[in-house]
């Protein structure tokens, strides 16, 4: 993975990190939750973060996002959320990953 770092003027955040991550979540059990981990270097749970995810294709029907986060020094995840009443094996998908510190 590529990152791409942006520093700020004194009224913006720290940086910002921008990458892109393909991931491929298994399956989804029924109306559950999934968090999918994944490394993103440089980035510290201990410097304040924001984290913006978005898929660059549709996500499988009945799959929803529903959100990103920093989980550790180094990893994020992002949520999947199955909406159906089976189990749903969505397609790898690629997301375009933007990361605010400070």
């Amino acid at each position: 993975m590529q990152l791409k770092h942006y520093a700020s003027g004194s009224s913006g955040p720290d940086a910002m990190i921008k990458g892109r991550v393909s991931l491929d979540a298994g399956s989804v059990a029924s109306q559950r939750v999934l968090e999918v981990t994944f490394t993103f270097p440089e980035v510290l749970l201990a410097q304040s973060c924001g984290v913006s995810a978005s898929p660059t294709a549709a996500l499988t029907a009945g799959i929803g996002y529903g959100g990103a986060r920093c989980v550790a020094d180094g990893i994020l995840g992002i949520t999947y959320l199955n909406i159906t009443t089976a189990a749903v094996d969505p397609a790898a998908v690629s997301w375009d990953v933007v990361v605010v510190l400070g």
